[in-house]
């Protein structure tokens, strides 16, 4: 685990729990039963945390699901504060944590991707199996345009015959 990714977490969390307590601050009841649930939050975000100090892959796990739940008290806390600002500062910091969480839980790998790679050591042998390519633009086959006699003289005729009339 790289220790920026763990600074991003603890910060992401933070914020969530600060965007939590400004909602609760404007809650005239149930003051509370939500101090209660921040508290609750606040305990899965220490195992979390502790669990991503050994380095264990459980702990993006939940911190995927204290964010997720922290969007839902957020837009709990919105049906009762009707405060949309704190409502878009929630779903911001909430949903970034979430995906934040999941794609940290993934490590990549080039082996992993089934992608073959080629380094710039290859050898440039002349006795190598290697096809040489050679790029060729394709050609517009030539048209070619003949007269046609007989149309010609008809046209001709019509055309002398018009005049012959007038």
């Amino acid at each position: 685990m790289g220790l920026s990714r763990f600074i991003a977490f603890l910060a992401l969390i933070g914020l969530s729990f600060v965007s939590a307590l400004l909602f609760e601050a404007r809650l005239v009841r149930g003051y509370y039963f939500e101090l209660f649930v921040l508290l609750i939050g606040f305990l899965f975000s220490i195992v979390a945390v502790s669990s991503l100090i050994r380095n264990e892959a459980s702990g993006w796990f939940l911190g995927t699901l204290i964010f997720g739940a922290a969007l839902l008290n957020g837009l709990i806390l919105f049906l009762i504060v009707k405060s949309f600002a704190l409502l878009m500062l929630s779903i911001i910091i909430n949903i970034t944590g979430m995906i934040f969480s999941v794609l940290s839980a993934v490590e990549f790998d080039e082996d992993d991707l089934g992608v073959e790679t080629y380094g710039d050591d290859a050898e440039d042998d002349e006795g190598s199996d290697e096809e040489e390519y050679i790029e060729v633009k394709p050609q517009k086959p030539k048209r070619k345009y003949t007269k046609r006699k007989t149309a010609n003289k008809a046209a001709s005729k019509k055309r002398t015959k018009r005049k012959k009339r007038k």
